[in-house]
């Protein structure tokens, strides 16, 4: 595990349990904003950046699924994703998640062009889950930057995200757990659950937009899993503290 993933993990939490959240002011003191990871030459190779006081990074991922089927949707994990991986337990009926970009990808695409029951990515960069011919898609998509950009930095440039807001288009969308999941290349595997329903506010004034203070990392082992229901379009605003950038 590299010094910059070590830096990061360490405001990353086992669990959400609300009598272990530090504030975000004790969060920001566990960071040192000079740390940098050295190369082997002793040059500085990748530096962690933080936010000023009061402002966040921040981008924005929308969802949106336009099947008839309920997707476990996976958000980056770029090491062992489900964009390089077949992972046949996130399969559902026609969408049989084959990685795009393999051999079996690439024979179902040029069988079926407009199908092909795959994950990659399109030309605009966004991840799309594909079905049959004529079945609709599931699209995730990044505003500020291409998601499959940004899912590709993540394999050297993690981030550590202080809370997100998860804004959906249904009320019961709100009762799927969002998942947070690390899994090395040793076998390890930790998950923490995320209940949106437990950060809704009975009195807010937005009853579809919650804001979910569940600090995690994302790297090129972690990621996030999130039932997708039919017929959902969803947005979640990741509000960043520190994340790491290429330094030469």
């Amino acid at each position: 595990m590299s010094n910059l993933k070590r830096q990061i993990d360490r405001a990353a939490f086992d669990n959400y349990d609300p009598d272990g959240f530090n504030n975000a002011e004790v969060i920001s003191d566990l960071y040192d904003p000079d740390f940098m990871d050295k190369a082997a030459d002793g040059t500085p190779a990748t530096k962690v950046r933080t936010a000023r006081p009061g402002v966040k990074l921040q981008l924005n991922i929308s969802i949106t699924n336009a099947t008839a089927s309920e997707i476990k949707t996976e958000l980056f994990s770029a090491l062992d994703s489900w964009m390089t991986r077949r992972k046949t337990e996130l399969a559902v009926g026609n969408y049989t998640m084959i990685p795009l970009l393999t051999y079996e990808g690439l024979q179902s695409l040029i069988t079926n062009p407009t199908g092909g029951n795959t994950v990659g990515f399109n030309d605009d960069g966004d991840c799309e889950v594909r079905g049959n011919v004529g079945d609709p898609k599931l699209l995730v998509g990044c505003g500020e930057y291409p998601y499959a950009s940004l899912w590709e930095s993540t394999k050297t440039q993690p981030f550590y995200n202080s809370y997100l807001r998860y804004t959906v288009s249904t009320d019961n969308q709100i009762d799927k757990n969002i998942t947070h999941f690390t899994k090395t290349f040793g076998g390890g595997l930790k998950e923490n659950r995320i209940s949106p329903r437990a950060f809704f506010k009975p009195d807010q004034f937005q009853n579809k937009t919650i804001d979910i203070i569940a600090p995690f990392t994302i790297d090129g082992e972690s990621g996030l899993n999130i039932p997708v229901l039919a017929g959902e379009s969803l947005r979640l605003a990741f509000f960043i503290q520190r994340w790491g950038v290429n330094n030469v």
